[in-house]
């Protein structure tokens, strides 16, 4: 094969008189100018988008009081026990909106359970022998 361009294209500057103003082209004084930035400034730098700041926002900390005492917790697990204890309470609609949640969280331990059953009896009691030892070392009378 030859090292010939097989295509070439030609930029053709539009002539005064024979250049229509049309879809797809512009008149040639509102073309970007070579060089010219319509977006000069851009996105700022740090600004972050609704789902980031919805994150953010969701795994602040904040202090609840259970029991009579006050613990830390994440924003997002206040919400899901608040929705929790209505669903509790006899709230149907917030039982609607738990219940698929709680399927699919059933789901998937299921999945873990099973890929467990799946590995060999050696490979099992090796899993079984490492879980014990990331115990800590004062519940030997604690069973799973």
């Amino acid at each position: 094969m030859s090292k010939e361009r097989l295509h070439t294209i030609r930029i053709r500057e539009p002539d005064e008189e024979s250049y229509v103003v049309g879809y797809g082209r512009p008149p040639e004084s509102t073309r970007i100018q070579k060089g010219e930035l319509r977006n000069p400034f851009g996105r700022p730098k740090g600004s972050l988008n609704t789902y980031t700041l919805l994150q953010k926002m969701l795994n602040g900390k904040i202090t609840l009081v259970e029991n009579g005492k006050r613990i830390k917790v994440t924003r997002k697990f206040a919400l899901l026990m608040r929705l929790l204890t209505s669903a509790l309470q006899g709230d149907h609609k917030a039982a609607a909106l738990l219940l698929p949640h709680m399927l699919t969280a059933d789901a998937k331990s299921e999945a873990a359970e099973e890929k467990v059953k799946g590995l060999s009896k050696n490979d099992q009691s090796i899993l079984e022998n490492y879980i014990n030892q990331l115990k800590p070392k004062g519940n030997e009378n604690v069973k799973n």
